[in-house]
């Protein structure tokens, strides 16, 4: 049974013909659209396209190199920035406090649950992305460490192998 997304005239069908000798109809899939901004829509800047784009960009260059990278347009990012820190002004610093500021429910889903609880307590909060710190050893520590001795496994037992049914052919007609 064809799912029902499928059963349109605007995707597209190809017969394929299988190794087993039937006739089956494959779907296409349509092509990936471009990344769009979670609050106004605009189109993504720098986010590769489709398959084949993902495919050639390295994979330093596929991993998000800064907050929101890939949900949010740099506009609506730095709306958010200033945003928070409006907010974090007016509950934290003490020369903010008349400070008017309304609350918008359009930036805020995509701060993380209980950021405003935390900013009206008076902790600060920080947008900033942690980065994967390699650790790089000196060369002197390596050798300063102490070799664990290799365990060798046993070695197997040689087990007698069984005469295929070509070689107790042979050795019959040799008998006769």
């Amino acid at each position: 049974m064809v799912r029902p997304s499928q059963r349109t005239r605007s995707v597209k069908k190809v017969k394929k013909r299988t190794p087993g000798g039937r006739t089956v109809t494959h779907y296409r899939s349509g092509k990936t659209k471009s990344g769009k901004c979670g609050r106004c829509s605009a189109q993504l800047k720098g986010v590769a396209s489709g398959t084949e784009a993902v495919r050639k960009t390295p994979k330093g260059s596929r991993t998000p190199t800064r907050p929101y990278s890939g949900e949010l347009c740099g506009g609506c990012l730095d709306k958010l920035v200033r945003y928070t820190t409006r907010m974090q002004a007016k509950h934290a610093e003490e020369g903010y406090k008349d400070l008017e500021v309304a609350r918008d429910l359009t930036l805020e889903k995509f701060l993380p649950r209980g950021w405003f609880k935390k900013i009206e307590a008076g902790e600060k909060w920080s947008m900033a992305v942690k980065a994967k710190k390699i650790k790089k050893t000196p060369a002197k520590a390596k050798s300063a460490k102490k070799e664990k001795p290799v365990k060798k496994k046993p070695a197997k037992k040689a087990s007698a192998k069984k005469p295929k049914a070509k070689a107790k052919a042979k050795a019959k007609s040799k008998k006769k």
